[in-house]
């Protein structure tokens, strides 16, 4: 018997042509062993059991049949995996054992092996030591590889199974974080609480909580209604901050209760100015008009000392608070708002329009000579019309005082002015024939002499402590006017 030489099939002894391919037979072939054609045969061939199909890699159904394929051996290395597990002397080992699991091929085998990785998974022990090697950490190795390879090699149901386990496996990892975190914030608090009890601080706190409350009955018994509301805020921030310190109220920051004890400290600042000013727009008692009623008397608009210097105001009842040589302060009740404008409109005739600034229902401006005026209308019940006049601002020659108080300030470049308060606790002097500009200039000097505690700057107004403790404030007034004033009063 010999081979085609066209497409080596075997051929009969006599035969001239090939059955196969129909060549001619050509019979000077070597009979011998030697001359044979062989065949070889490299690598393993899967084919179904069932049907014989050759089978791909990573299949676990015949796509011909549809028999399922089981892979009893890699079962059984899972099964030996964990009693390798079970056998091992410590954890390094078992962290080299589960990392050097080769991941399955079948989708018998791959849940299997996420079923045992999930089920030994402790979350607990991933979070808290996240970053270094341990147990939990190489059974979520196994546990992604595994979820990788299904969505390669599974089908959609089966896929849906891996992806299942592992989204439990994620949750369990977010759960654990939380619970983590609550756990942290929880320890903060109770230090924080701890440390709070034995401050300075909570008894600060305690203070100003009744301080307020306080405040707040006398603002709202006196007709202060705003006022009593700011201090109202004062008394809520005040017991938050307390309670966020104690540990009642837990908190997201570290020290998170020093926020609303700041801002019930600056409230101080409106309640006192809405408290001790000539504010009375809003009553709700007899009392306020009897107050009002009791204050009002009869006027004569050439009485006033400087009457002179404003239209008459054409009503011959008013609350005269001061009539002085270098203040004139008068306040009227029942008017409406077109009052206040007309007789803005007649002020500004009168020449009031230097540095003018218009609020709506405030106005203030200057006029040629230097009186200064400012109108205030309110629009409440009583419907309040203020009218404030200062003269002008005398310009005499200054000597610059040389008391310890004024020494850290600089001395400015023009001294013709008027001193206002010289004592040695404080100092106030309105300075005049001071550009604008000059006021950045001022400030800068005063920040550079150590005025820069605490400070709060605006285009004409500023305000600063030195380390020393004294209080510093300067601002433009307008026409030219420079205000300093500096105190080291002991409250």
């Amino acid at each position: 018997m010999g081979y085609c030489s066209n497409c080596g099939h075997k051929v009969d002894d006599g035969a001239k042509f090939c059955s196969k391919c129909g060549a001619a037979i050509n019979r000077t072939y070597d009979y011998t062993p030697q001359a044979q054609r062989k065949t070889e045969y490299d690598g393993v061939i899967h084919k179904c059991p069932n049907c014989g199909e050759i089978l791909n890699a990573f299949v676990s159904k015949c796509p011909t049949c549809g028999y399922e394929l089981r892979g009893t051996a890699a079962a059984s290395a899972v099964q030996e995996l964990y009693k390798n597990i079970q056998c091992a002397k410590n954890d390094k080992e078992v962290i080299r054992l589960i990392k050097m699991f080769p991941v399955p091929n079948n989708k018998e085998d791959i849940l299997e092996l996420m079923v045992l990785a999930s089920s030994n998974f402790d979350e607990k022990e991933y979070i808290t030591h996240k970053g270094e090697d341990n147990i939990s950490a190489a059974w979520l190795s196994q546990i992604e590889q595994c979820q990788k390879k299904a969505s390669l090699s599974l089908d959609s149901q089966d896929k849906i199974k891996a992806n299942r386990i592992y989204d439990a496996i994620k949750e369990k990892i977010v759960d654990a974080k939380k619970k983590a975190h609550q756990q942290y914030m929880s320890q903060q608090s109770e230090a924080t609480a701890k440390e709070f009890r034995g401050s300075k601080l909570r008894i600060i706190l305690v203070i100003f909580s009744v301080i307020s409350v306080l405040c707040c009955a006398f603002a709202f018994q006196g007709g202060k209604i705003f006022a009593g509301i700011v201090s109202a805020l004062m008394v809520v921030l005040f017991l938050t901050a307390f309670l966020m310190g104690s540990g009642v109220i837990s908190e997201q920051v570290k020290n998170l209760h020093l926020v609303p004890a700041i801002l019930a400290f600056l409230l101080f600042v409106p309640y006192f100015s809405l408290s001790t000013n000539n504010d009375r727009r809003v009553h709700n008692s007899s009392h306020y008009d009897d107050y009002i009623e009791d204050n009002l008397q009869q006027i004569s608009w050439k009485s006033f000392n400087l009457g002179e210097y404003l239209p008459d105001f054409g009503y011959n009842e008013a609350e005269v608070i001061r009539n002085t040589d270098d203040n004139l302060m008068l306040n009227f009740y029942g008017l409406e708002m077109s009052k206040y404008e007309s007789y803005l409109d007649e002020c500004k005739e009168f020449g009031y329009t230097i540095d003018a600034k218009d609020g709506g229902t405030t106005y203030t401006a200057y006029n040629q000579a230097g009186y200064y005026l400012r109108l205030q209308y309110w629009d409440f019940d009583d419907k309040e019309l203020s009218i404030d006049l200062e003269d002008p601002i005398a310009s005499e020659q200054i000597i610059w005082p040389s008391s310890d108080l004024v020494k850290d300030i600089p001395i400015p470049k023009s001294l013709v002015g008027e001193v206002s308060t010289e004592s040695s606790k404080a100092y106030a002097v309105y300075l005049v024939q001071i550009e604008p500009s000059y006021f950045s200039e001022y400030v800068s000097l005063c920040m550079d002499n150590g005025f820069n505690v605490d400070y709060s700057k605006s285009d004409t107004y500023f305000h600063a402590n030195n380390k020393d403790g004294i209080s510093l404030s300067v601002e433009y007034k307008g026409f030219n006017i420079l205000m300093i004033y500096i105190e080291n009063y002991d409250w």
